[in-house]
């Protein structure tokens, strides 16, 4: 697996990408297809995110 450091970063840089792209991404959606469809999407990829977390491989 990576260590330790190199793994956190690619984390961060992930968690800091969707904390900045993520809302006016949803913003921009809502204003194309109405805010309810719009979230949607963030239950869509919550449940994605449930569903897949089982497939990482831990130590």
């Amino acid at each position: 697996g990576m260590a330790t450091g190199p793994a956190l970063a690619a984390v961060s840089t992930a968690a800091y990408t969707g904390f900045l792209v993520g809302p006016p991404f949803i913003g921009f959606l809502a204003e194309l297809t109405g805010l309810g469809y719009a979230l949607y999407l963030v239950v869509g990829l919550s449940a994605a995110i449930i569903v897949f977390a089982g497939a990482v491989k831990t130590k």
